[in-house]
C-alpha cells in the first residue's frame, strides 16, 4: 500500500473525511472548523434529512464539503455508501467522525500518520473526551458518558484492541483497499452496534484493529432522561447480537432457548460485574464518581431486561 502523504494534491485524491448526519439540531460548523484543512474532501452523509442546520454557512467554512440526502436507512446503510463513494473515487483512506463532536489539534495528521507506520493495520480509531468531565454538566450527562465510553478513553501510546472490546466509529479511519479486498462491510442489519460487529469481522479475516494516542475528539454526550434511557435501551437490544448471539451463531435457536433460561439467573451477578468494569475507568480518575454507582448499575439493568426481550423477539423471526 503507498504511503499517504499531507500535500495538498494527495489529501484531495487519497482521504475523504464522512460525517454522518441524522440529527437536524445539530450545528457542524464547529466540527468542520476543527478539522482545520479545506483541502479534504468531506462527505456528509444525511440519513432521511434534506438538508443540515445552517447549510449555507456550513459550506462556505469548506468549498470541498459534499452533502449527500438519502432515504432514512440507518446507520450501517449510510457506512457503507461512504466505503462505496471512497472505492468509486478512488479514496485510499476514510475518516469516519460522528456529527456531534469537535475534533482536538491534529487528529487528521495522526490518523494518516499511523496508517503510514501500520501498513497491515486496516482500522484505527483515536480516543473520546466524553463531555461529562465538565462541572456545568446535569447527572443524565454524566451517566450516559459513563456508560457509553468504556474502552475508548484516550491513550498515550499505540494499543491493540483485542476481545470483547472494540473500535467506536465515532472517530475511526479505513484503508479502503484492504476493507475492498476482504469484502467487509458494516450489517445493516443492526440499528445500532454495528462498529462491534464491524470489529469482530475485522478480526475474523485475520486482522488486528489499533487504537492510537493522541487523536481524540470531544463527544457532546446526551443531556436529559429521555435521550439517555432511548439510548441504553438501543444498546440493550443490540446487545443481544453483539455480546452473546454473534458468538453463539452455530447454536441456532438452540441458543435463544438457553438464554431465555439462564441469562435471568445470571443477569444480577452480570450486572454487578458489568457495572464494576463501566465505572472503575472513571473512579479511577476521581473518587468522585463512586457516588454513580447505583444509578449505573440500575440503568445496567434496565439495559438487560431489554437484551432479555429481544432474545424472545428473535427467537419469533427464526
Amino acid at each position: 500500500m503507498g504511503k499517504f502523504n499531507l500535500s495538498k494534491k494527495a489529501l484531495n485524491n487519497n482521504l475523504a473525511i464522512c460525517i454522518l448526519y441524522h440529527n437536524n439540531k445539530i450545528d457542524l460548523s464547529n466540527l468542520v472548523k476543527s478539522l482545520n484543512n479545506k483541502q479534504i474532501k468531506i462527505l456528509v452523509i444525511l440519513d432521511g434529512l434534506k438538508k443540515i442546520k445552517n447549510q449555507k454557512k456550513i459550506l462556505y467554512l469548506n468549498k470541498n464539503i459534499i452533502i449527500k440526502p438519502l432515504k432514512k436507512s440507518g446507520i450501517s446503510f449510510c457506512r457503507n455508501y461512504g466505503i462505496k463513494y471512497c472505492i468509486y473515487n478512488r479514496i485510499k483512506l476514510l475518516i469516519f467522525i460522528d456529527s456531534d463532536v469537535v475534533a482536538e489539534k491534529n487528529v487528521i495528521e495522526n490518523h494518516i500518520k499511523y496508517h503510514n507506520k501500520y501498513k497491515n493495520i486496516p482500522v484505527l480509531a483515536g480516543g473520546v473526551i466524553p463531555t461529562f468531565f465538565r462541572k456545568d454538566v446535569n447527572i443524565f450527562t454524566k451517566l450516559d458518558g459513563m456508560l457509553s465510553w468504556l474502552g475508548h478513553i484516550p491513550e498515550n501510546k499505540e494499543k491493540i484492541i483485542s476481545e470483547p472490546y472494540h473500535l467506536a466509529t465515532i472517530n475511526m479511519s479505513i484503508k479502503i483497499d484492504i476493507i475492498r479486498k476482504f469484502q467487509i462491510t458494516f450489517d445493516e442489519n443492526l440499528k445500532t452496534g454495528e462498529d462491534i460487529k464491524f470489529c469482530k469481522d475485522i478480526r475474523n479475516k485475520g486482522f488486528s484493529i489499533l487504537k492510537i494516542p493522541k487523536t481524540n475528539v470531544l463527544h457532546f454526550d446526551r443531556e436529559n432522561f429521555k435521550e439517555v434511557f432511548h439510548h441504553q435501551t438501543m444498546w440493550g437490544i443490540h446487545q443481544f447480537y453483539t455480546a452473546y448471539k454473534f458468538n453463539f451463531m452455530k447454536l441456532g435457536k438452540f441458543f435463544n432457548l438457553i438464554f431465555i433460561f439462564l441469562y435471568p439467573v445470571f443477569v444480577p451477578i452480570l450486572a454487578i460485574l458489568i457495572t464494576v468494569i463501566s465505572i472503575y475507568p472513571w473512579v479511577n480518575k476521581s473518587i468522585f464518581y463512586i457516588r454513580y454507582i447505583i444509578l449505573v448499575y440500575i440503568v445496567v439493568m434496565i439495559k438487560s431486561f431489554y437484551t432479555y426481550i429481544e432474545c424472545f423477539k428473535d427467537l419469533q423471526k427464526s
